[in-house]
């Protein structure tokens, strides 16, 4: 079996379809990835073939709409790259294509050569509504280089994505590393979804953080790759934590802050501060997790049983927030209110017997999708369907 994969470059779009890519390799299917540079070796490394999503070295989808929202970049980039892609994609004959939700490109090359097209949902499935709600009114999302993208693919593809433009870039059948109780609009949407649950694997080795595991209650703290790159957030954001838990019997703090990790000194002696951790090995020595609520970090803390204080930014965490709090897995922090205070009141809410009920019993949902084994089934049965 031949396999094409897509995606948008951010490392929660890549990260949930590398063990796709590695599980077919590992069962002997010729995977393809078009991707943006800075994968290329990680790609090749699993066993991909690596094809580069741009025509130059570095790529991205903000050159084809300045300035736009992300979800406005999406559908100019796809109109521009896609005559390449579907040259590439002929070459190569696939029997399936795998494509991020937020990659509208391997949604037109799957529909226009008719190849079986699955996508890789990196987010929780929302609907229409909820889409319209948090992007606004069609009138609202469109600009001239929006509008001309959709014709374009229209005129020159016939393919309609006028609805689609809120970023419904769901496939005819879709891979979910989620579960359907995180995920309840789905039933209002015409496509196929498997709620696999997440394809990775708890724990792992946790490394000389074994103070930290030690502790009586452990609280993680991270704010997740993309806002804790350098300069995202002020050092003094993440003082208010220390302020909160810093020299109390009992509690030990891990925080993950990034480029910041050179801002912080004397530190009290139950504080751990690290430009980065093994989230996966801490997450299964942790209390409670702190955290930004992007999709994969809300979905690892959650598969591992943990608790969440949501504490949201941007993008689809206040979706994601506003579905754990609803499913009593976790608490709202919002960023306006954050004080030591109101910290020590939300981790202790958080730890609370109901909530981390609430999260064990997500766990059990979450691993009972079947993981990666099942996400297999689903793509070798699709592309043995077509043929």
């Amino acid at each position: 079996m031949r396999a094409l994969f897509y995606s948008v470059k951010g490392a929660g779009h890549v990260n949930p379809t590398l063990p796709l890519a590695r599980g077919l390799v590992e069962r002997g299917h010729e995977v393809t990835y078009t991707l943006t540079s800075e994968w290329k070796d990680r790609l090749e490394a699993i066993g991909c073939r690596y094809r580069n999503m741009g025509t130059q070295e570095q790529f991205t989808t903000a050159d084809f709409n300045p300035g736009a929202p992300f979800f406005r970049q999406l559908l100019p980039a796809a109109a521009a790259i896609l005559p390449r892609l579907l040259e590439e994609a002929r070459e190569a004959r696939p029997d399936v294509v795998i494509f991020d939700n937020a990659a509208p490109w391997g949604l037109a090359v799957a529909e226009i050569l008719g190849v079986p097209g699955i996508c890789s949902v990196s987010t929780l499935v929302c609907d229409r509504e909820e889409a319209r709600r948090d992007h606004g009114a069609p009138g609202d999302r469109m600009d001239t280089t929006q509008r001309a993208a959709i014709d374009e693919l229209a005129t020159k593809w016939k393919l309609d994505f006028s609805d689609r433009d809120i970023g419904l870039f769901y496939g005819r059948e879709n891979l979910v590393a989620s579960c359907e109780e995180l995920n309840p609009t789905y039933t209002t949407l015409p496509w196929k979804f498997h709620f696999v649950g997440p394809t990775i694997k708890r724990g792992g080795d946790i490394g000389d953080l074994a103070t930290y595991a030690r502790g009586r209650k452990r609280i993680y703290v991270s704010t997740g790759s993309v806002i804790g790159a350098k300069d995202a957030l002020d050092p003094t954001f993440y003082r208010t934590f220390i302020d909160a838990f810093g020299d109390r019997d009992g509690f030990e703090l891990l925080m993950s802050v990034g480029a910041a990790v050179d801002s912080f000194a004397d530190l009290p002696r139950n504080v751990t501060v690290r430009r980065s951790v093994p989230q996966l090995a801490v997450l299964a020595n942790t209390d409670v997790f702190i955290s930004h609520m992007g999709a994969n970090s809300m979905h690892e803390s959650l598969f591992h049983g943990v608790p969440l204080v949501c504490m949201p930014h941007g993008g689809d965490q206040p979706l994601n927030s506003r579905r754990v709090v609803e499913q009593g897995a976790g608490v709202l922090l919002p960023r306006a209110e954050l004080s030591p205070e109101a910290i020590a009141v939300a981790v202790e809410r958080a730890t609370s017997d109901s909530v981390r009920a609430n999260a064990a019993r997500l766990a059990g949902r979450l691993e009972s999708g079947g993981g990666l084994p099942r996400a297999m089934q689903v793509i070798e049965g699709a592309a043995r369907s077509a043929r």
